[in-house]
């Protein structure tokens, strides 16, 4: 079991989002910069998430409408976070069609890991939206591209 971290934050607005700053010491413990995946509780009400990067170092901890309704909060409320790791696969099987164009591709497999899991789950769900046989192809196609370019960097 992942140890928990707790916190007290001021729930925030961020842009359209609502949330709490992640504490240094706490962000540093999960991933560094990176998006982490996450559950927990907020004010004892359930919850699972994704740490979103900061843009001045740090991460955010976005909570869903449901979670704040059941919470009763509303901005500039006081939360008590405790949250760990999210040991769960969040990323939806990969279909055999894909697997097989990643790995006809030259180093496509090395690519595919290197990738934010944030994408890959994307492109794979953008992927499955069509079953018409040459949109699909296309699909991967591009996906692909996409992934391969964000792992270049």
């Amino acid at each position: 079991m992942a140890k928990a971290h707790r916190f007290s934050g001021r729930l925030v607005e961020i842009g359209t989002n609502r949330g709490v700053v992640v504490p240094p010491g706490i962000s540093a413990a999960f991933v560094g910069r990176g998006y982490a995946p996450v559950i927990g509780t907020a004010n004892g009400c359930s919850f699972r998430a994704t740490l979103v990067p900061a843009s001045r170092g740090g991460h955010y901890l976005f909570l869903g409408s449901a979670v704040r309704a059941e919470a009763g909060l509303a901005v500039d409320d006081e939360v008590e976070i405790v949250m760990e790791t999210d040991p769960s696969d969040r990323e939806p099987p990969m279909p055999d069609d894909v697997a097989a164009v990643i790995h006809a591709l030259y180093e496509g497999h090395r690519y595919w890991e290197k990738a934010e899991p944030h994408l890959r789950k994307e492109m794979l769900i953008w992927i499955a939206e069509t079953a018409e046989p040459a949109a699909r192809a296309r699909r991967i196609i591009r996906a692909l591209a996409k992934v391969m370019d964000s792992s270049a960097r």
